[in-house]
């Protein structure tokens, strides 16, 4: 419970490690080039008339949020490669200090089906990182998702999600042979459940059945999750939030060196309370108490507690 990071200066988790990075400043600089790019687009028409036929249905319940984001630091003397968005001027060995581009997309298409929805995301993270003496950096996560929600009645709400994961961490310098570097694919399944009362407030949970595995170490994890949150308005001015989750997490006995965020075997707990006080129209309480509990890689189990309050004032 020292720090986040390993003796190799690898991120291992909160309180997994027993060293912390500190930077100091330097005398040498180093002139660069930022660009920052980003580009959405929203395509939603609705109908109040379906009509027939499947152009008619695609305007009525179908619709599109899309995101495409570049965020380049270089040191390239022909910058202006980069601000046209040039391929072969992004992510550079020789140039590229920090560089990631992203991309994400939701499909609706239920929306004019008041108690269903239906929703399709993928996302796309693709990074370098250079930013490190004789280390060349690259990162991967794509995700794939298919999510259903109903309405049963107008207090019981269903759903279940479907997911597809790929994490990629490799390149020049990073350490072999200590979890560092991987090629993850990860599958899960979720069903979960609402429950509506009187003044706002709510029951949900969910229970998530999740796998990956690493084809470079060969490591397999099997994790089942139970997630229950509540919302509670006691008063008009005081409302609590609670949520609780507590994972199995199994891990093959064959695997070699697994990569350094997957989880130790054994049952991991956290926990939150969120009180909220309106003391005037103004000004509010929030207070906020959050713990966990979970092995660290010795095999000691920590068991953190966390209180923080705050105050606001609305104008």
């Amino acid at each position: 419970g020292l720090g986040d990071y390993n003796e190799l200066g690898e991120p291992v988790g909160k309180g997994r490690g027993a060293f912390t990075v500190v930077y100091l400043p330097t005398v040498l600089t180093v002139p660069t080039s930022t660009l920052d790019f980003t580009w959405n687009l929203t395509w939603k028409m609705k109908r109040k008339d379906r009509g027939r036929g499947p152009f008619s249905w695609i305007l009525s319940n179908v619709s599109l949020n899309q995101s495409f984001r570049v965020r380049e630091e270089t040191t390239a003397r022909d910058a202006y490669k980069v601000y046209l968005l040039f391929p072969s001027a992004l992510q550079r060995d020789e140039s590229t200090l920090a560089g990631i581009v992203s991309l994400r997309q939701e499909w609706s298409l239920l929306d004019a089906y008041p108690n269903w929805s239906l929703a399709i995301k993928y996302q796309r993270d693709d990074e370098e990182e250079n930013r490190f003496e004789n280390v060349n950096e690259e990162r991967l996560f794509e995700q794939h998702l298919v999510r259903l929600d109903h309405s049963l009645t107008s207090r019981l709400s269903a759903n279940v999600e479907l997911r597809r994961e790929i994490k990629q961490r490799g390149g020049r310098g990073l350490a072999t042979g200590t979890g560092s570097t991987y090629d993850v694919l990860g599958l899960a399944a979720a069903a979960g459940w609402g429950l509506r009362f009187t003044a706002g407030s709510t029951l949900d949970g969910e229970i998530e059945y999740r796998e990956q595995e690493d084809s470079e170490s060969g490591a397999r994890e099997v994790a089942i999750t139970f997630r229950p949150r509540f919302v509670w308005r006691l008063t008009k001015s005081l409302s609590l939030f609670g949520r609780y989750e507590v994972t199995r997490f199994e891990l093959s006995e064959e695997s070699g060196i697994k990569p350094f965020y997957f989880a130790n075997p054994g049952t991991t707990q956290r926990w939150a309370l969120t009180p909220n006080l309106r003391l005037s129209k103004v000004i509010s309480l929030l207070g906020t108490y959050q713990g966990r509990s979970e092995e660290t890689f010795s095999g000691s189990r920590i068991v953190d507690h966390e209180l923080t309050v705050e105050t606001r004032a609305y104008f």
